[in-house]
């Protein structure tokens, strides 16, 4: 049996130090609490995690936030009780500009408790038994229910998320927060340093993470209206996690009128932070029904081409389309290679009547992004699915994550990616269900955080278009054959022997909340979707550099430096904890601000690469 107790595999090492702060005796102001009474206070890196009954880590007490323009930047406060405290509260404040009087508002800040959900059988034989950390519940609302509180010796976390404004001076912000337990106050120094650079409006990062609507009544204590699923489609959104289907997708189910689809998706076609959205189709008896593909194609052509002849010159309904026929080809083993092919060719056939129907003849652009819809097939990289328009196979792979392990396969994904045997060409995107397990990253609540954060690293890195996800809200359990109804909040379990997976939000009726509650993984995926973004403005931005300076820097080859200090393959490095990965983000940010507010000090910078 594994040890109940365990150190994180990623623990900062360095915040172990002396407090400096009042909760361990130092003076900070009238409300210090003296040294051994109810709590220590510490800060830890929010790529990490610590059990509840972990033991207690004995840290600096401080928030601190490296962020950026448009960013939202989470960091992490640990009480451990040296007494029972029956009630524990955080209190953001306003911070200020050092060497200026500009503000950064308290209202910008949101906090959580951590909610502990017990594991008693772990998803591997490389994670433990206990209480870890998960569902985020707004600080205010767990309060309410009487649930902050914290038994003698235990551990709770606090999460606090800054919503960075894209107006906002860049620089260093410092001020306080106040920490409250049992009515005893004290403060907390916040520190705030943004960066003199902005998240790019559109996110690069595709994602298709499935929400399963009729579930959502199984979990939620209201009735489940479109408003309701919708608040929770939105909310992914804001998390950059992209839903699957549309809202209006789930009031009309699969087969869903064409013209209405049409209707219902131009606002998710022209909101950038929506990256990808499927297209409905109809499984006719275990086949793709080829007719229902013309008539969806048809209908957003000719909605795209009114759109424009209205005056919208740059609405394109078919960029972030894609089909996923998770009905009838998923996972599919050589038996069913056949339909693989035989779905393909129909939805190719499809794009190819609508294209040469005439419709589009005016806008060459539509009709390039029309023949390159992506046709998402979950299956390894293999010749047997090689294809062609008129053979049919694959034309975007979806590996699970560990075969991305192998050096060959990403060679053999980049050769996909550039295959011209397709009109479109081929894309290539990966996922996890259920496997694989750790070491690899996984979503699994009982897993280390660190390695699905540096997804988002290794994705751009190995130049992956997507990440496919199951489920979101599997609020269900399924074990040994049998599907029964499971306490979410109890009760980790979502399939067989793996905790948590399947269920990155919990319902939040129960804290009177319209629409979903967050977890630390899917702020995880939030924050790794955000690094994206900072890979592809460095990118981007030494082309400029490039052009602008008559330079040659190779932004791949610099990157990998960056790569190559964290991971290998898609497993984090020996020795790489929160710490050392936040010095690498930080070491990014600094060059990308140079890159776009003083290139002269960038060239000098680049050059030492």
């Amino acid at each position: 049996m594994i040890k109940r107790k365990r150190m994180i595999a990623f623990m900062s090492v360095a915040l172990c130090v002396c407090l400096a702060f009042s909760l361990c005796g130092c003076s900070s102001g009238s409300n210090s609490v003296k040294s051994g009474e109810l709590a220590d206070v510490w800060s830890l890196s929010n790529a990490e995690y610590v059990l509840r009954e972990d033991g207690k880590r004995i840290g600096v007490g401080e928030m601190v936030f490296d962020t950026f323009k448009g960013d939202v930047e989470s960091a992490q406060l640990m009480l451990t009780a040296n007494e029972s405290i029956g009630s524990f509260m955080l209190e953001m404040g306003d911070l200020t500009l050092l060497g200026g009087n500009r503000k950064l508002s308290k209202e910008l800040f949101e906090v959580y408790a951590e909610k502990y959900i017990e594991v008693t059988v772990p998803s591997s034989d490389k994670t433990a038994i206990g209480f870890y950390p998960d569902a985020l519940i707004p600080i205010n609302k767990y309060a309410a229910r009487r649930e902050n509180k914290i038994a003698k010796g235990d551990n709770q976390g606090i999460w606090v998320n800054l919503n960075v404004p894209t107006d906002i001076y860049s620089g260093k912000y410092t001020g306080e927060a106040v920490l409250t337990l049992n009515g005893e106050k004290t403060n907390i120094p916040v520190t705030v340093t943004v960066f003199d650079i902005e998240m790019p409006e559109e996110i690069h990062s595709a994602s298709s993470f499935f929400m399963e609507v009729s579930l959502i009544g199984a979990g939620e204590t209201v009735t489940v209206t479109d408003e309701l699923k919708k608040a929770y489609y939105d909310f992914m959104v804001k998390k950059r996690a992209n839903l699957r289907n549309i809202p209006g997708y789930y009031s009309n189910g699969v087969v869903y009128n064409a013209q209405a689809f049409a209707d219902d998706v131009v606002e998710y076609a022209e909101n950038k932070r929506v990256s990808a959205y499927s297209l409905p189709y109809y499984n006719n008896g275990g086949a793709l029904d080829y007719n229902y593909c013309v008539d969806v194609l048809s209908a957003l052509a000719v909605k795209n081409v009114s759109l424009r002849e209205a005056g919208n010159k740059t609405v394109d309904l078919f960029k972030k389309a894609q089909y996923y026929l998770g009905t009838l080809i998923d996972e599919p083993s050589p038996q069913t290679y056949d339909k693989v092919k035989d779905c393909d060719l129909k939805i190719q056939k499809a794009k190819l009547a609508v294209g040469n129907s005439g419709v589009l003849d005016d806008y060459p652009d539509l009709k390039a992004s029309l023949l390159s819809i992506a046709h998402i097939v979950t299956t390894k990289i293999n010749s047997d699915l090689y294809g062609t328009d008129t053979v049919g196979g694959v034309q975007t792979w979806c590996p699970t994550i560990d075969n991305f392990f192998s050096e060959t396969n990403r060679a053999l994904a980049l050769e996909r990616l550039n295959s011209s045997d397709r009109t479109g060409g081929e894309g290539v995107w990966w996922y996890g269900c259920i496997f694989p397990k750790n070491p690899f990253p996984t979503y699994h609540l009982d897993d280390n955080l660190l390695p699905s954060r540096l997804m988002g690293w290794m994705q751009f890195d190995y130049k992956i278009q997507g990440n496919l996800y199951w489920c979101v809200n599997y609020w269900s359990k399924y074990v040994s054959g049998n599907v029964s109804a499971s306490d979410i909040w109890s009760d980790p379990v979502s399939w067989e022997d793996c905790n948590g997976d399947g269920r990155l939000i919990y319902p939040g009726s129960k804290y009177g909340i319209t629409g979903p509650i967050s977890t630390l993984r899917l702020e995880n995926i939030r924050e790794s979707n955000e690094d994206y973004e900072l890979l592809w403005l460095f990118t981007e931005g030494v082309k400029e550099l490039n052009v602008s300076h008559n330079r040659s820097f190779d932004a791949e080859s610099i990157l990998s430096s960056f790569y190559d200090a964290l991971y290998e393959g898609v497993f984090v490095k020996s020795g790489v904890n929160g710490m050392k990965y936040a010095e690498e983000r930080i070491k990014l940010m600094e060059l990308i601000e140079k890159i776009y507010n003083d290139k002269d000090a960038a060239v000098s910078a680049l050059s030492n690469y």
